[in-house]
């Protein structure tokens, strides 16, 4: 299990667990997302593909309380769902936690969520449910995630709630995928996908690529039986030739045995294992009709690259596009997953994002990001399941404008004096007046503090004059100062 810090757009930490050859992240309110791993482990494989064959439909357990069921008023309950929340932001965010505490607080939250079904408040306990299986899935809770799930995906059923219906759909098909059995993977998942599309495709992009990552592992399998058929068939075609060589062979030994006991010819009848033998040393002409087997091997994976953003490139739009090429030879998967990180290389931005390449270009639109250093990176798997990814962009999203300020002094009839300071010591800084002058003030390039300072001369006598500052940062956000305004001194006479 791994976590990282980052946030999703709903204000939940992100966190990821490595089971089998997937590593599932977790925590969006989208549903898991699915990274194919080549490694692939299988501590929490195991267990998990346990779980989902051994879980029934009972939902999850729950002691039956004494008193009569005594269930929490609906603000206790939703206090429960924040507070199972605010425990995996906790554990995600790598913050260490009693593990006595944990497991209490599981329990406790597992035997709530029972008695809220037995009374039949549905739309809590699916709330209940939703918020606890990030948690699950992050303490390795397999068969309490399971049958939480199940539990989610009738009463979603019952109420008439399509979205979570799609989103319990989803968990548990992503759950099928990591334990390795595609097939159940691939009916839930397609079932979400085609409710999501159906509500507006919010969800979409994760139920596609988990969807995708079945079908390719479907494909991989059936490959593999198909290899494995064809060498049954090979060595049972080789057996069959052995056979019948070491036959031929030994009827013509017995033939010539008999030739030295008898002064004889032998019939011509009886050399027909010799006939056999040499007939199968003949060679096939060039023209023959025969059917050739072929079979084609991949063993390179799709290239990917990323065409915007440029590396180490400022933008002042929090949701920027991502474009590149992607790999388009046969097998080359039509979805390409575009992974956010931080400037610590841990995931940010909520879930991977997850577009289909048109030919061999795609591009998709980030979430909004807050301010701050990011790398970005595209991947893309084939039939084979080979992975391809791109070389990491490193982008800085800025959307906030310099800080500038500007102060001026006593204007002669001619000339003023200015000083400032500004935010970006690295940029310069460009001063305006109006009305013009003969000679426009060039742009000026702060001290390594942003402070600067400006005469301006050849001013006409008697004139009112404004004059602004002004900074470009390199993500193109422009900050002003407040404008100064003045009038030049009337020559005495």
């Amino acid at each position: 299990m791994s976590t990282n810090d980052s946030l999703d757009a709903s204000g939940s930490a992100a966190a990821s667990v490595a089971v089998g050859h997937y590593r599932l992240e977790v925590g969006s309110p989208e549903g898991a997302f699915a990274l194919y791993e080549p490694e692939g482990e299988d501590a929490n494989a195991r267990p998990l593909a346990a779980a989902l064959r051994d879980a029934d439909t009972a939902g999850p357990k729950g002691g039956q309380d004494v008193l009569g069921e005594l269930v929490e008023d609906a603000s206790d309950v939703t206090a429960r769902c924040e507070k199972c929340l605010r425990m995996f932001n906790e554990l995600a965010q790598g913050r260490v936690l009693d593990p006595k505490l944990v497991s209490d607080e599981i329990e406790s939250l597992l035997g709530l969520l029972a008695r809220l079904d037995r009374a039949g408040r549905h739309k809590e306990a699916l709330r209940l449910a939703r918020d606890l299986a990030a948690l699950l899935a992050l303490i390795l809770r397999w068969l309490d995630l399971v049958r939480s799930l199940q539990l989610a995906l009738r009463l979603a059923r019952q109420v008439g709630d399509r979205r979570a219906e799609a989103w319990a759909l989803h968990e548990i098909g992503s759950l099928h995928l990591a334990a390795g059995n595609a097939a159940a993977a691939a009916e839930r998942l397609r079932e979400a996908l085609r409710i999501r599309e159906e509500l507006g495709g919010y969800g979409r992009c994760p139920s596609r690529h988990n969807l995708d990552a079945a079908r390719r592992d479907l494909a991989n399998a059936d490959m593999l039986a198909r290899t494995r058929r064809g060498r049954r068939l090979r060595l049972i075609g080789t057996a069959a030739v052995l056979t019948v060589l070491l036959s031929g062979g030994a009827a013509l030994g017995l033939a010539t045995t008999r030739s030295h006991r008898a002064a004889q010819p032998i019939p011509i009848q009886t050399a027909r294992p010799t006939a056999t033998a040499v007939t199968h040393r003949s060679t096939t002409p060039a023209t023959s009709t025969h059917p050739v087997s072929t079979r084609t091997v991949d063993t390179a994976a799709p290239t990917i690259t990323l065409s915007t953003p440029a590396d180490g490139s400022f933008t002042n739009v929090n949701a920027p596009t991502f474009t590149g090429v992607a790999g388009s030879a046969t097998g080359d998967s039509l979805t390409v997953t575009i992974v956010i990180t931080n400037s610590a290389g841990q995931p940010a931005g909520g879930s991977p994002l997850s577009t289909q390449r048109t030919g061999s270009s795609f591009s998709t639109s980030s979430r909004p990001l807050a301010d701050g250093s990011y790398g970005v990176f595209a991947t893309q798997t084939d039939a084979a399941g080979h992975p391809g990814t791109s070389p990491t962009r490193h982008f800085t999203v800025d959307t906030t404008a310099p800080n500038v300020s500007l102060a001026c002094g006593s204007p002669t009839t001619t000339s003023i004096t200015c000083s400032g300071t500004a935010s970006e010591p690295d940029q310069r800084v460009t001063i305006t007046i109006s009305p013009s002058i003969a000679t426009a003030p060039a742009p000026i390039q702060p001290a390594a503090d942003g402070s600067f300072s400006l005469t301006l001369d050849r001013l006409a006598s008697s004139t009112k004059y404004t004059l602004v500052a002004s900074q470009l940062d390199k993500a193109g956000n422009n900050g002003l100062s407040v404008p100064i305004t003045f009038t030049t001194q009337t020559p005495v006479t």
